[in-house]
């Protein structure tokens, strides 16, 4: 409940505000119909091969795989009770095994709903969040994450091979994999409770903003930059075009988002109590999280 409010609600209000400027400013690079539009919305678009609102979308589909399978899990859960560690040593197990047997139709119905490519990245974050509750990493868990670190940089240079082709740029190797380590050892720093001194409400608030920024940024970016390129200074329009979207981020936190998620969350709610096996509980979490930390912001 929490999730699909607090990722459709911002969503959705981006990705109307990325048609409306493709309609009216993307020609003649950029276009977007009614029907792509209406697609986009269910975040269903990769699946039926019908191009994306923005080029940014394509992790919101690979977050959608995994929030089916996080749905599998709750329903699993009513039945057996399984810890989520063990789940996720199962799908480490099968994301070590997956480069060995690649080729097989059926394990490429599994890679659908595995998303073996990304699976490192979900299954540490897992592993992660069992650790933050311990505050301790131990020899089966940082051997876990260890070997989720060696996969993402497995597939990171897989694309990095895929992409010196596509864009005839050489990436290099040393850079990717000093990367992919800062990445997992910010993590591990955060769930371990190093970086508390970060812990402060206007962190959090640029966090928030993060969201809208990201789906926003690419396509209007480019739409910008296609228009005004050769009439503006483009150090100029570089640092319009990126206050322009910081601006709208914040504005859409600030002001949009709490009362968006809150009137999604009604009427979510009055379907979700259609099911005898549901029950529909007050405000989620994390919208009034955004309003405590917008509060915050506004008393300071």
């Amino acid at each position: 409940m929490s999730r699909v409010v607090r990722l459709f609600s911002v969503y959705w209000l981006c990705a109307f505000i990325t048609y409306m400027v493709t309609l009216f400013f993307g020609a003649p690079r950029f276009h977007a119909t009614l029907g792509q539009f209406l697609l986009n919305l269910t975040l269903l678009q990769d699946f039926f091969d019908v191009e994306r609102l923005d080029g940014a979308y394509w992790t919101m589909s690979v977050e959608l795989r995994f929030y089916a399978l996080a749905l599998g899990y709750l329903i699993l859960y009513r039945y057996k009770k399984i810890k989520i560690s063990t789940i996720a040593y199962i799908w480490l197990a099968l994301s070590v095994i997956h480069p060995l047997v690649q080729g097989n139709i059926i394990v490429k119905a599994i890679d659908l709903f595995l998303i073996f490519e990304w699976s490192p990245a979900f299954i540490s974050g897992m592993l992660m969040a069992e650790i933050y509750k311990s505050k301790k990493v131990n020899i089966k868990n940082g051997t876990a994450i260890f070997i989720c670190f060696i996969l993402s940089i497995f597939h990171r240079m897989i694309y990095a091979k895929i992409a010196m082709i596509k864009y005839q740029e050489t990436f290099s190797k040393p850079i990717i994999v000093a990367v992919m380590f800062a990445v997992y050892v910010i993590m591990l720093l955060v769930i371990l409770g190093r970086l508390k001194w970060l812990n402060k409400p206007y962190f959090l608030y640029l966090g928030i903003m993060t969201y809208p920024l990201y789906l926003l940024h690419q396509r209007i970016g480019y739409i910008i930059f296609n228009n005004l390129m050769g009439h503006y200074n483009k150090y100029l329009i570089l640092a319009g075009t990126i206050t322009l979207m910081i601006t709208t981020s914040f504005i859409i936190v600030k002001y949009i988002a709490a009362p968006l998620s809150k009137y999604f969350e009604k009427y979510l709610g009055i379907l979700i109590n259609f099911f005898p096996d549901l029950r529909y509980k007050s405000a989620s979490l994390e919208t009034k999280g955004i309003e405590k930390i917008s509060n915050s912001i506004s008393d300071k």
